[in-house]
Formats: C-alpha cells, structure tokens, sequence
C-alpha cells in the first residue's frame, strides 16, 4: 500500500466502523491527517496517497478505496473495516475476536436484522456501551484530524496500535498451544502467563477442549481452567489436595501451589474429570 497522508470518511453521525478502521490507518500512517467529509473531487478517489473509509460508493483496493455502501442489500455482512483489514491483512487475527463479525452485521444490516442474525428475539440494547458511545461522539465533533483536536487524534493512534499489539499477540499465542487429551477430554495448554484471547481461539479452532492449562497470573503455579461450564470437569474436586492453593467452589478454575511438571498438572486436570451417567 502506498504511504498515505490523508484518510477520509464520512461527515455527519460517526460510526464505530469507520473509527476504528481510521484508528488502525492512523497506527501504521502516523503522518496522516483525518477529514470528515464526501471525497466529491474525483482526485481523492483516484490518488494512492489518499485513503478512503466508509464513503464514496467504491470499494477498489488498488486506490485504497473500502466504502461498501454501494452494496446490494443481500450481500454478506461486510464493512468499511472488514475491507481494509482483508486488504492488510489483518482479517485472520481479528476474526477471532466476536466483536469482529458483529461490528459488520450492525454497521451493514442494522440492529433488527443482526438480532435475527444472532438468534435474539431484538437487538440487545441493554448491552450497548457508553464508554464507546462518548468516544464515537467526539470522533463525531471533528472535521480534521489532528489540527481540530491533537488530543483524540493521539488516542486513536494509541487505540489502533493497541489493536495492531493484540492482533499479534492473538498470532503469538496460537503458536503456543499444546493440545492434549486427558480421559477423553481435550484440554489447551500453553506455557504463557498472558492468555488474552484464548478463550476466542479455543472456540474457532478448538470447539471441542474442555479445559486449559497455563501459567497463573496470580502465584507460581498452574492454572487449570474450564470452558463453558463443560460438565466434563469439576475443579471443585481438588479442593484440600496438597499440591492445590486454590480451587474455586464453582468448579471452573484451580491453581496449584507451584509450577509442578507438567505431566503432573494433567493428572490433576484428570482428577477433576467427572464422568457422566
């Protein structure tokens, strides 16, 4: 992709699309300006240097151009950000966050129609988050970015490179996982303390494991963790074992004391194992 100097998106309401979409921009273009406006000059659309997110009816990767309102109404879920993230190549990493997938469905569907996407009987507006609400309504104020406000600019920067530290750390992490069975259950280990994520992993690739071993964020040892409730495991069981420090009376979690080798940590995880009528 050529080096960008402007991003544009559209003026008026902002959407979280079209913010994050410009905040990753902003992270790998940290010379770039943001304008909130309709390309109408035909050089914006046709200029390497410029990018265009979410507007101007074209999606041509080529001229760095992701808009998908041009669209037909049945075409898949897809937004701006689904765009430019297959054109960069981030698709893979974010993909496996849920976030991901639903951010297209509302942004191109709208709320009634990703409910029913969902299997919910309406869209859950119960769930919508004011943190991020507040965050799109400054985007929102702007017309240019940084000169209009230096300060939202610099944390976009941030957001997106925080995006772009996580994609990496997803990548890292799927590298890291060990699968073995333990009584006929799957259980993930991964030698690693920062597990961020994994839970999304283990539901794309691994919908099957059990269980998780790895490093405890809170003392020396393991943790051996349950996914989902899976009546399969019972942590509560090793409660009073002496090499356990802590196994939690929901059965979903238990550490041990040190980090015992771990062929030992699997024969604990066995110990949980509850075996079904």
């Amino acid at each position: 992709m050529s080096k960008i100097v402007i991003i544009i998106t559209h003026p008026g309401d902002a959407h979280r699309d079209d913010f994050i979409a410009c905040s990753l921009a902003l992270a790998v273009n940290p010379e770039a300006s943001i304008r909130r406006m309709d390309p109408v000059f035909p050089e914006y659309l046709s200029d390497p240097n410029v990018l265009v997110l979410d507007v101007g009816r074209v999606h041509d990767p080529k001229q760095n151009c992701f808009d998908h309102h041009q669209l037909p109404a049945d075409a898949d879920p897809t937004c701006a950000l689904h765009m430019y993230a297959e054109e960069m190549g981030w698709t893979e990493a974010l993909s496996l966050s849920p976030w991901y997938n639903y951010l297209a469905m509302v942004d191109s569907k709208g709320p009634f129609k990703t409910a029913e996407l969902i299997g919910l009987p309406r869209y859950p507006m119960e769930m919508v988050d004011p943190l991020g609400n507040w965050l799109v309504a400054q985007f929102k104020k702007v017309k240019v970015l940084p000169r209009d406000n230096a300060m939202l600019y610099d944390l976009m920067s941030q957001f997106g490179n925080s995006l772009l530290l996580g994609m990496e750390h997803t990548e890292t992490l799927r590298s890291k996982i060990q699968v073995h069975e333990v009584q006929g259950v799957q259980i993930l280990v991964v030698e690693s303390e920062d597990t961020r994520g994994l839970g999304n992993i283990k539901d794309r690739d691994y919908p099957d494991a059990a269980g998780a071993v790895f490093h405890a964020n809170r003392g020396p040892g393991w943790s051996l963790y349950r996914y989902n409730d899976d009546p399969r495991l019972d942590f509560a069981k090793l409660n009073g074992h002496p090499d356990i420090t802590f196994a939690h009376v929901g059965g979903f979690i238990a550490d041990t004391k040190v980090r015992v080798p771990l062929d030992h940590a699997l024969e604990l995880v066995g110990m949980a194992r509850v075996i079904q009528e």
